[in-house]
């Protein structure tokens, strides 16, 4: 009866490690959303390559907020359909340990951070394929309201006079 608890105990640990480090890389999230997170420096690759919009998700391990967004909003069928018809999807974890490419500069990732003006987690930004910052919103974002921001963004109705509010006929809940 022992050794099968045992058994028991390591099969339950082994399978809580493979979920874990089959989660968004470095992060611990589920894939809940479904959306293929990128590296930072893979996505930015990735967008210049194919002329696509960047959405970069700032997040820490610890927030929950994040994860919230991740499970409320990420995981929403239509915000993963427009995110991958449009956007590179990139995840970074501010606290994260390692090193990036940020034009030509290696960085760590709370340096990263700062130069994105991070100063509360989570925070969304919106990039275009060469870089060019295009606007971030911090917090959790609800999904109806993201749904109208990403096509907002898509739409690169931001080039022109119109403004989000405009646009989507709501202000930020």
């Amino acid at each position: 009866m022992r050794s099968r608890l045992i058994i028991l105990a390591a099969l339950i640990t082994f399978g809580l490690g493979i979920g874990y480090i089959f989660g968004v890389k470095g992060i611990g999230f589920a894939k809940k959303g479904g959306i293929k997170w990128l590296s930072y420096n893979d996505g930015m690759e990735t967008a210049k390559k194919e002329g696509k919009l960047v959405l970069i998700n700032f997040v820490t391990r610890w927030c929950e907020w994040c994860k919230k967004m991740d499970e409320d909003t990420y995981s929403n069928e239509e915000v993963r359909s427009l995110i991958k018809k449009g956007f590179v999807p990139i995840m970074v974890d501010a606290q994260m340990q390692g090193e990036v490419s940020y034009k030509g500069r290696k960085m760590g990732y709370k340096e990263l951070a700062a130069h994105y003006s991070v100063r509360e987690v989570p925070t969304t930004w919106f990039v275009e394929p060469d870089g060019t910052l295009i606007a971030m919103m911090p917090g959790k974002i609800e999904p109806d309201y993201f749904i109208k921001t990403l096509g907002y963004v898509s739409d690169r109705a931001y080039k022109t006079n119109v403004t989000l509010a405009e646009y989507t006929g709501v202000m930020r809940p």
